[in-house]
C-alpha cells in the first residue's frame, strides 16, 4: 500500500538523520571519528536515491535541525551545505542514469560548491577568510620556527620558503577545491554504490577505470579555457596570471587521469601482475608530480588519436 511505503521512507529518512546527527554529536568526544563525516552525503544519497528528492531533503534538514538543536549550529550549517548539496548532485546524477564520471563530475561539482558556501558563510560570522587563515598559519610557523634554536641562516632560508609557500597556496585555492571535491566525489561515489548494493538496490555498474574516457569535446573545451584566460591578461584584466595557473593546473590534472587509465589498459594488455599494477597506482597517487608531464602526455595523445581504440582494432 501506498500508506505503507511512505512510513517506509520517512522511517528511513528518520534513521538516517539520526545516524549523521550521532556520528556528529561524537566527533566532539572522538575527533578520530571525524573521518567519517567524509561520507555523510553517502548516507543522505542512499535515501535520496530509493525513496526520491523530497525523502532524501527531508532526511537532511531534520539531521540539521536536530544537530542545532543539540548546540552545533556550526556543524548544523555543514550538514545543510556539505552534505544536503553535495548528495543532491549526485543523487541527482544517478536518478538520471548518468554515467559514473559523469555523476563524479557533479559531485565535485557540488563538493566544490559546498566548500565556497561554508567558507563565505564561515567568514560572513568570523570575519576571518582563508586568505587570513593561510596568513595566520604562515606566521604562526615562522614564529615558531624563529623561538627554535637553529642557525640563522637556516632561519632565514625557512622563513622565505614558508612566504613563498603560502603565497603559492593561496593563488592556487581554486585548483585545491577542484581537486579536493573531485576527492570527496570519487569515495561518496564508491559509498553509495555498495551500500545499495548491499541492500540489494541495484545501480549502473562503476565501469573498469582502464577503460575511462574522457568526452570527446574536453580536448576542445580545455584548449578555449585556456586560450580566454591567457587573452584575458593580454587585455590587462586582474589576476589573469592566477586564473591562467588554476586553468592549466586543472587541464594537466584531467589528462594526467586519462594517461593513467591509459597506462594501466597497456600493463592490462600486456598482461602485467596485478601487483605490478597495484604498486604502479600507489607510486603514481604519492608521486605525481614525477609521473605529472609523462601521463598528460598519454592523456592527451588519447584524446587526439584514441591509442586505446587503435590497440584493439589491430588486435
Amino acid at each position: 500500500m501506498k500508506y505503507e511505503r511512505n512510513t517506509s521512507a520517512m522511517v528511513e529518512a528518520a534513521l538516517v538523520a539520526l545516524i549523521v546527527t550521532v556520528v556528529i554529536l561524537t566527533v566532539g568526544y572522538i575527533p578520530l571519528i571525524g573521518y567519517l563525516t567524509a561520507f555523510m552525503p553517502a548516507l543522505f544519497s542512499v535515501v535520496w536515491i530509493r525513496r526520491g528528492r523530497h525523502y532524501g531533503m527531508l532526511s537532511v534538514c531534520v539531521s540539521s535541525i536536530l544537530t542545532f538543536i543539540l548546540g552545533f549550529p556550526m556543524e548544523s550549517f555543514l550538514v545543510l551545505a556539505y552534505g544536503g548539496i553535495i548528495a543532491g548532485f549526485m543523487s541527482e546524477g544517478i536518478r538520471l542514469e548518468l554515467k559514473t564520471s559523469q555523476v563524479i563530475l557533479l559531485g565535485a561539482i557540488g563538493a566544490a560548491l559546498s566548500s565556497v558556501v561554508v567558507l563565505s558563510f564561515t567568514e560572513l560570522l568570523t570575519g576571518i577568510g582563508v586568505t587570513q587563515i593561510f596568513t595566520e598559519a604562515i606566521e604562526e610557523t615562522k614564529t615558531f620556527i624563529n623561538t627554535a634554536q637553529i642557525d640563522p641562516t637556516i632561519v632565514a632560508d625557512l622563513n622565505t620558503q614558508m612566504e613563498t609557500i603560502g603565497a603559492q597556496m593561496q593563488s592556487m585555492l581554486p585548483f585545491i577545491l577542484i581537486v579536493s571535491g573531485m576527492i570527496t566525489a570519487v569515495i561518496n561515489h564508491w559509498a553509495i554504490y555498495k551500500g545499495l548494493k548491499r541492500i540489494r538496490h541495484e545501480i549502473s555498474k562503476p565501469g573498469r577505470f582502464r577503460d575511462f574516457t574522457l568526452p570527446k569535446n574536453v580536448f576542445v573545451g580545455s584548449l578555449m579555457m585556456m586560450a580566454l584566460s591567457w587573452l584575458s591578461g593580454m587585455m590587462g584584466f586582474n589576476n589573469s596570471e592566477v586564473l591562467f595557473m588554476n586553468v592549466l593546473l586543472v587541464v594537466v590534472l584531467v589528462f594526467s587521469i586519462q594517461g593513467a587509465a591509459v597506462s594501466v589498459f597497456l600493463m592490462y594488455r600486456q598482461k602485467f601482475p596485478r601487483a605490478v599494477i597495484v604498486a604502479f597506482s600507489v607510486f603514481g597517487i604519492l608521486f605525481y608530480s614525477m609521473l605529472q608531464f609523462p601521463l598528460f602526455i598519454l592523456g592527451m595523445l588519447e584524446a587526439i588519436i584514441n591509442l586505446r581504440d587503435r590497440m584493439r582494432s589491430n588486435a
